[in-house]
């Protein structure tokens, strides 16, 4: 059975396809590598606009520094997240749009953070 990186996303999208959510990857540095097509339809832009970006950058200018220092120390610490939160700025009327989002982080054996 081949487990490369495409038989991997394939899985995910083949399960990604079924769900009521989206399902996103990052990398090590925090940027998005991968994005379900439900993205499109929650956040009412395309999920090119995000591959590539850094975790941090997407949202609007509201000041959630707390929020993202907590972020930080769970991920340091190795644990689950829940119940993080993001506001877009829908394109096609400006309405403001909120995400929340959960994750499991991945770390090398030796520690390193994977994404």
């Amino acid at each position: 059975m081949d487990n490369g990186p495409a038989n991997t996303h394939r899985n995910l999208e083949d399960f990604a396809g079924i769900a009521s959510d989206w399902f996103w990857e990052t990398d090590a540095d925090h940027r998005f590598t991968y994005f379900s097509s439900r993205i499109e339809e929650v956040t009412q832009l395309p999920a090119s606009r995000f591959i590539g970006q850094k975790r941090d950058s997407i949202g609007t200018d509201e000041d959630f520094e707390d929020q993202w220092l907590q972020h930080f120390e769970d991920l340091n610490a190795h644990r689950p997240f829940r119940d993080f939160e993001y506001s877009l700025t829908r394109p096609k009327d400006g309405s403001l749009g909120w995400v929340r989002i959960a994750g499991q982080p991945h770390f090398a054996p030796d520690g390193t953070f994977l994404g």
